[in-house]
């Protein structure tokens, strides 16, 4: 399986959930591989969005940090946690799981409410 498919299929699991926001946390910019996991989870989400003739903008943002240096990596996607704004998160690398889940802890985010995390690897 190419990794843009790899993208499109986590993004096929968010769909028991409406999303109206998403984010891809991409742990080396640049990354080929990692791009294209990132698009195929866009193009995904888009997709779906559009068969649930969902008439709410979706929007998907992306936060690029070094997946090595967790300190700085916790500090970028706890300040994009800002609010809980997202229903779908898909981590380019279970490295970033750690920073991630310590964020949206202290955020005050809910995984049974706010959204959905998932990483590769």
């Amino acid at each position: 399986q190419n990794l843009f498919d790899e993208g499109s299929d986590a993004a096929q699991q968010q769909q028991q959930i409406p999303v109206r926001r998403a984010l891809f946390v991409n742990g080396e910019e640049g990354n080929t591989a990692l791009d294209e996991r990132g698009g195929g989870f866009a193009d995904a989400l888009q997709s779906l969005a559009a068969s649930r003739n969902a008439t709410a903008q979706l929007t998907i943002d992306t936060v690029n940090v070094d997946a090595s240096d967790a300190d700085s990596s916790f500090l970028a996607i706890r300040d994009a946690l800002d609010g809980c704004p997202y229903q779908a998160i898909l981590l380019s690398t279970g490295r970033l799981a750690g920073p991630t889940l310590s964020a949206y802890e202290l955020r005050g985010c809910d995984t049974a409410t706010d959204g959905k995390i998932g990483t590769f690897d």
